[in-house]
């Protein structure tokens, strides 16, 4: 019983990472892409 509580706290943290590593790419990614849109043509919203 102890053994299967270990391996669900260990998948919780695992997902918890998970999120936390696309989160943070998510971050990085967006405001580059409306740098690259306002550096760029703008006649078109294309990061929306």
């Amino acid at each position: 019983m102890n053994h299967l509580l270990d391996q669900q706290i260990i998948e919780k943290a695992k997902r918890r990472i998970g999120f936390k590593i696309h989160f943070t790419i998510f971050l990085l990614l967006f405001p580059i892409n409306w740098l690259i849109w306002i550096l760029t043509d703008t006649t078109y919203l294309w990061p929306v």
